[in-house]
């Protein structure tokens, strides 16, 4: 899976505080101090069952997949909840497939970020709700990734959506507000929503581009600095 990133090379900080503030893929700079940083799972295998409590070290397991490849290879993924089970505070992406019709199987983190440890942690990032699909010998998988702090609940900064709002303009466009000191990515869902949401994203045209979108103002002018993949 390629993870959507958002690169500056200047000191503007743009915050998705959109209708569903999770919007995968922007991760906020963020002030609070960091507990530890978490080292990425070994690849391992078990038996007769995924993701036994423990495995990778984690003793939570939710939002399971399942797909089935024509060689009749098992491959499944699910939500690494470490030492907790809530929707957010430090989650990362499980895969195993097993070629045995499940007496075996063979695992690795697939999406793993490990701010704050392997472990349950207010600021920290999440991925969550993987889904997989596949066509037979390829298996395809997206997933959600919350920012550093915020999640749909459980965390301080629970994102609410934005009433009447879908987060894009008629365009379709996904529109974005400027972070300021005051008011960024893991302030309050009261404060975001009142800021305005002048910038945009627009799918880059040219095709020797080394950005798949353009980052615009809302005089639709090219905001220089920034590459969206």
């Amino acid at each position: 899976m390629k993870k959507s990133t958002l690169r500056k090379t200047g000191s503007l900080l743009l915050a998705v505080s959109l209708v569903w503030g999770s919007f995968s893929g922007f991760v906020y700079a963020q002030q609070s101090e960091r507990s530890e940083v978490g080292i990425k799972p070994e690849n391992g295998s078990t038996t007769e069952q995924p993701f036994r409590p423990g495995t990778g070290g984690s003793q939570n397991f939710r939002i399971p997949c399942m797909v089935t490849l024509n060689d009749g290879t098992i491959v499944t993924a699910c939500d690494a909840r470490w030492n907790h089970a809530s929707d957010a505070c430090g989650l990362d992406t499980i895969v195993s497939y097993s070629k045995d019709n499940g007496d075996s199987w063979n695992y690795t983190f697939a999406n793993y970020i490990g701010d704050n440890g392997n472990k349950f942690h207010i600021q920290s990032t999440a991925f969550i709700d993987p889904a997989i699909t596949s066509d037979g010998e390829n298996v395809y998988m997206i997933a959600d990734l919350y920012p550093a702090g915020i999640a749909i609940n459980t965390t301080p900064d629970s994102h609410r959506p934005k009433t009447g709002h879908t987060g894009f303009n008629d365009k379709n466009q996904l529109v974005l507000a400027k972070a300021t000191d005051d008011v960024n990515g893991t302030s309050s869902s009261d404060k975001r929503i009142k800021e305005k949401f002048d910038y945009y994203l627009e799918k880059n045209s040219d095709k020797d581009k080394n950005s798949y979108y353009l980052l615009k103002d809302k005089n639709n002018q090219v905001v220089e600095g920034y590459t969206i993949d």
